[in-house]
């Protein structure tokens, strides 16, 4: 959690979760590999499950190692926070509309993007009332 100033002065903070204001992006190619990556990881870990083999699936995801006496409802949300890592922060200013999107993630590095016309907040990262 965090705050960020905008270019037009307006101080933004995703302290609100979940925030309407902020978001994550990633491409198109980032996006394939990583949902391949977390379908294989899933598939494997309900194999194991099934298989009675759950502290055989640890020692071949050490990464998760840390996770083994949890339940199993938390290591499915673990596998999803590993698919969501790698993407890109995007923040929408509430006064103004621009929209701040991370360079790289995990780095304080950010690029903005002004809307045309420059008509102000428009809610482009919250959620869609059609689609909840």
């Amino acid at each position: 959690m965090g705050r960020m100033a905008c270019g037009c002065g307006h101080v933004m903070s995703d302290v609100q979760a979940p925030c309407p204001t902020t978001g994550q992006i990633a491409g198109d190619v980032f996006e394939e590999a990583a949902l391949r990556d977390w379908v294989r990881t899933v598939a494997s870990f309900l194999s194991a499950l099934r298989d009675g083999r759950r502290l055989d699936w640890f020692k071949r995801h050490p990464r998760f190692v840390k996770c083994a006496d949890l339940p199993d409802e938390d290591i499915v949300d673990d596998l999803l926070d590993a698919y969501r890592s790698g993407r890109r922060s995007a923040w929408e200013c509430e006064s103004c509309g621009r929209l701040w999107i991370q360079t790289r993630p995990y780095e304080n590095e950010w690029l903005c993007f002004r809307p045309e016309p420059d008509d102000g907040y428009r809610g482009i990262l919250a959620p869609d009332e059609r689609a909840v």
